[in-house]
């Protein structure tokens, strides 16, 4: 009983010593804007991005205005997508120069949540192109025009 007691406790030291679990990513800026129509026109802002090329995803740290329960303000709102390769090159882009490459580790589970996030939305776009051709076939019809607004 004492030796597996013995083990018992070396086991649980072992394994709280053990580094947790990461992934290899790539940590970078791009410019995130709006609309590409904003972007050619100087608007966006300087975020930060992170590629994980063994997962093929990437996702960006966006603080966007948001309506607080208790007043308003800014919080951080994570994007995530697929992504076959970084994008820091920023060389067409009112003449700025590729961004600086930091490798960082990010643990394994957040890396996870980021690929399903990821997966999420990638699953979320293609219903929206799928569900917009049948409601258009199905449900909508041209609706007669009053007065003299948009045509």
């Amino acid at each position: 009983m004492r030796k597996f007691l013995a083990l018992a406790a070396s086991i649980t030291v072992l394994a709280a010593c053990e580094p947790p679990r990461t992934v290899k990513a790539l940590r970078y800026s791009i410019v995130y804007a709006e609309s590409s129509l904003g972007l050619a026109h100087g608007e966006g802002q300087w975020v930060q991005e992170i590629f994980f090329p063994d997962l093929k995803v990437a996702c960006m740290l966006v603080y966007e205005y948001r309506e607080l329960m208790g007043g308003k303000g800014t919080e951080p709102r994570l994007y995530a997508f697929e992504a076959d390769r970084l994008r820091n090159d920023l060389t067409g882009l009112h003449g700025a120069k590729p961004s600086a490459i930091e490798e960082i580790e990010v643990p394994v589970a957040l890396a996870e949540e980021i690929r399903k996030l990821a997966e999420l939305n990638t699953q979320r776009e293609r219903e929206t192109w799928r569900l917009g051709q049948e409601v258009a076939g199905k449900l909508m019809k041209k609706l007669p025009q009053e007065g003299d607004g948009p045509r």
